[in-house]
């Protein structure tokens, strides 16, 4: 018998419709054992790889985090005090933190994009002679 296209692509929608549905777990022992050592593998790759970034550039891993904003138990000193707050607590606390420094800002004269533009389009109507009119 001669292995032709048809009957190669009629053999594996076979295979394929057999195994649908099906997870490389539930497919026996043999399935197992071949997952198993996947995974095996890959951790191993996965430790290897972490090892060779370590050695290429010592730290990075903890600097990584530290951008995160993770914190790690050895990061942190003996004499280092740390609260609890909720999420909400927290988004309400930076909200009214923003404000303050808003107000503070504009006190010694910064502005905001959209305070400036008010601003710039005054100077324009005014120097066109227009300033005050309604638009």
């Amino acid at each position: 018998m001669k292995l032709t296209k048809e009957i190669i692509d009629r053999l594996v929608r076979e295979v394929i419709a057999e195994h649908r549905g099906v997870a490389m777990k539930d497919r026996g022992v043999n399935g197992k054992s071949i997952a198993r050592q996947r995974a095996q593998e890959n951790e191993e790759r996965s430790a290897q790889e972490r090892e060779r970034k370590d050695k290429v550039s010592p730290g990075l891993s903890s600097l990584l985090a530290l951008g995160r904003g993770v914190i790690t138990e050895s990061d942190v000193e003996e004499e280092d005090d740390f609260i609890k707050i909720k999420k909400d607590a927290l988004d309400r606390l930076l909200v009214e933190t923003n404000d303050q420094l808003k107000a503070k800002c504009n006190q010694i004269g910064y502005k905001s994009l959209e305070q400036w533009l008010r601003l710039s389009n005054a100077f324009a109507d005014a120097a066109k002679g227009k300033f005050g009119e309604d638009k």
